[in-house]
């Protein structure tokens, strides 16, 4: 089945609202061929016990450096330096090289780690959400939903916090992850300013140490399986990006959900403790990340019965995964009570598994929480059908969210 005959994959529709689109995939089979707006052409996977299998098959490798000339897509208009740099991380590479990058990039990921941050996450996330005007519209995402998450990862990576630094990194996320939509010239200035900004923070961190993640990464260099200077900029360049676009885009279309259903709303404010439950179901509904990175076959195989070649790309539709009826009864329906809310795909599967998942999350209930103890009522200052969404494949989000909220 070619994409083309299930409608509007890519559009402006499908940007909008995706759920129509990926219905009319799960009635129609598993695995579809995809004419991606660059001409490209790869195998999409929708429904998730096929979506969970391909993420976890070591058959189907990442690595673009060795597939991504193929492609007429954004990233071969990259110089061949940018483009070795800055896809040298974790999310990128395959066995033996990612085993021994993420087990040096995890530890500050670790669960007891994360955990002790629990109270920073939540201090910042009530000094931010009081700071928030009072019945006028305010702009959620940019007052709000991209520079918590960001000054988060950027506290953990030893990243210098200003707020023209934030702006620069929103940019250069916005552009960089707009994939097909971007404009070619805005997406090579982005990739240069990104990569230039982080030799100097690794130059920085060099003379400078402190106790961050950078200089952690920067001082594995005296190891004996130590990061290259490549590997070290390009996953500061992948957590700093992946690190707070997708939780920025995951809080700001909870929002949209909370400010639409006062019920959903009074529901959460009076039983905190389905908060975490919560996050799970909003991370299936929403799926901030629609696509997962390219794969590529690395031998001909079969995927849900479809014979791929070797060399063939795979996208693995995440977000349609996560609207599977099979897995998640119900799919279209919002439910915070939902028992297998964790059973989405929204951070992967198998040796990629997003390695910010708990903090994600963390960072979600704790913003949840204190925008509903603060403001338990809040409204769209426009109509629904007027927001502008995020162009790109990849990631799906508000450009912006007008919001007006009023205090107890």
């Amino acid at each position: 089945m070619t994409v083309e005959q299930v409608g509007a994959l890519f559009s402006r529709e499908w940007e909008s609202d995706p759920r129509p689109t990926y219905q009319q995939l799960h009635d129609t089979g598993p695995v579809h061929r995809v004419t991606l707006p660059s001409g490209s052409r790869a195998w999409l996977v929708t429904r998730h016990e096929d979506a969970s299998a391909a993420l976890a098959n070591p058959s189907l490798i990442k690595d673009p450096l060795r597939f991504g000339k193929r492609s007429r897509g954004i990233l071969s208009t990259l110089p061949d330096r940018l483009r070795t740099v800055l896809f040298r991380n974790i999310l990128e590479m395959d066995p033996p090289e990612h085993t021994r990058v993420r087990k040096l990039v995890a530890r500050p990921f670790s669960a007891a780690r994360i955990s002790r941050r629990l109270a920073d996450v939540e201090t910042r996330a009530v000094a931010m959400v009081d700071a928030l005007p009072e019945r006028e519209p305010v702009d959620i995402v940019r007052a709000f939903c991209s520079p918590y998450p960001l000054r988060i990862v950027c506290d953990l990576l030893g990243v210098p916090d200003s707020e023209e630094g934030r702006l620069r990194v929103q940019r250069w996320a916005r552009v960089l992850n707009a994939g097909h939509a971007a404009d070619a010239g805005a997406y090579v200035e982005c990739a240069g300013e990104a990569m230039a900004y982080l030799e100097e923070l690794v130059a920085l961190k060099r003379r400078e140490p402190g106790d961050d993640l950078a200089s952690a990464m920067v001082a594995s260099q005296e190891e004996e399986d130590g990061l290259s200077p490549e590997e070290i900029i390009g996953t500061l360049f992948m957590l700093i990006l992946a690190g707070h676009e997708s939780t920025a885009h995951l809080l700001s279309m909870s929002l949209l959900e909370l400010a639409r259903d006062p019920e959903l709303r009074r529901d959460l404010a009076e039983h905190p403790e389905l908060l975490p439950n919560a996050a799970e179901e909003l991370l299936r509904y929403t799926s901030p990340v629609k696509l997962a990175p390219w794969r590529y076959a690395a031998h001909d195989l079969a995927l849900a019965g479809t014979d791929i070649r070797a060399g063939e790309g795979v996208m693995v539709g995440v977000a349609a995964a996560n609207m599977d009826p099979s897995v998640f009864p119900g799919p279209g329906r919002l439910d915070i009570r939902r028992a297998e809310a964790v059973r989405h795909l929204s951070f992967g599967r198998g040796i990629h598994f997003c390695l910010g998942a708990q903090l994600a999350k963390m960072e979600a209930a704790a913003a949840f929480r204190a925008v509903l103890n603060r403001f338990p009522d809040f409204t769209l200052a426009i109509a629904a059908d007027s927001i502008e969404w995020q162009r790109g494949a990849m990631i799906r989000g508000p450009l912006a969210l007008p919001l007006v909220f009023k205090r107890r």
